[in-house]
C-alpha cells in the first residue's frame, strides 16, 4: 500500500508498514509536509461483523504524538 499526498498528489516514495494487532490494523508511510518530515497513520479498529472504524492521523515529531485528521465509521447495510 502506498500513501498519496491529498494537496499534490504525489506517491511517497515509500510503501506503508504495518500490521494487525489484537483485533486493531495500524499502518504508517513517511512523508513530508512543506519540507518537513511527518508519518501518516491510518488504522483501523472497532470492528464487528457489522461495521468498523478507520482514522488518520499525523505526527510531526517521529511517531511520539499523533494528531487525528480523518475520521469515518463504516456502517454494513
Amino acid at each position: 500500500d502506498h500513501w498519496v499526498n491529498a494537496r499534490s498528489g504525489v506517491l511517497a516514495p515509500s510503501p506503508t508498514w504495518g500490521s494487525f494487532a489484537d483485533g486493531v490494523g495500524t499502518w504508517d508511510a513517511d512523508d513530508e509536509d512543506a519540507g518537513a518530515p511527518v508519518i501518516h497513520r491510518g488504522v483501523w479498529d472497532q470492528i464487528t461483523p457489522m461495521s468498523c472504524r478507520w482514522y488518520q492521523a499525523v505526527s510531526r515529531d517521529g511517531g511520539p504524538s499523533w494528531q487525528q485528521t480523518w475520521v469515518m465509521h463504516w456502517t454494513r447495510r
